[in-house]
């Protein structure tokens, strides 16, 4: 399941479209809640976010673990003039300060721990859709030839 944080902003702005800073906390809590539940009913999740303080991504490995999960990174690196240029061209544009602000603040996964080491880059600007879908189908079938800590879950059936 593919877990989107722009999904929940939308449906915060059912008053109001647009990016409203003060709406952030509940994205956030609907977010990880959203993925935490996903994780533990056993599907395989992706993050659909920024994520760009390690910090973030740290809380998002911390609930891979709880719930006996792998945890993996795909880093798209796409410069800020194009990710503005693009920004501008989509339906609900956020501001463009906030992009340049974010990029100041970008702490890239570089690896300077293994569980914040990519499995792929890729970069939007430069590869198309396939060569995209290509890297990181490659990457993870890579990885699922060793799993780190996922294992079947065993469903009882209640009555």
């Amino acid at each position: 399941m593919v877990i989107s944080s722009d999904d929940f902003r939308d449906m915060l702005s059912y008053s109001s479209k647009g990016f409203k800073p003060e709406r952030e906390t509940s994205v956030k809590i609907l977010y990880e809640k959203t993925i935490a539940t996903g994780l533990e009913t056993g599907f395989l999740v992706i993050s659909d976010d920024m994520n760009y303080y390690k910090s973030m991504r740290s809380d998002l490995r911390q609930l891979a673990k709880r719930a006996e999960a792998d945890y993996d990174i795909v880093y798209v690196d796409t410069p800020v003039e194009q990710a503005i240029k693009w920004n501008q061209e989509r339906g609900s544009p956020i501001p463009s300060s906030l992009i340049e602000e974010i990029n100041q603040k970008l702490d890239p996964p570089k690896g300077d721990y293994q569980w914040d080491t990519p499995i792929a880059v890729v970069d939007p600007s430069k590869q198309n859709s396939e060569e995209i879908a290509n890297t990181i189908i490659s990457a993870v079938l890579k990885r699922l030839e060793n799993p780190k800590r996922s294992k079947p879950k065993l469903r009882r059936h209640t009555r």
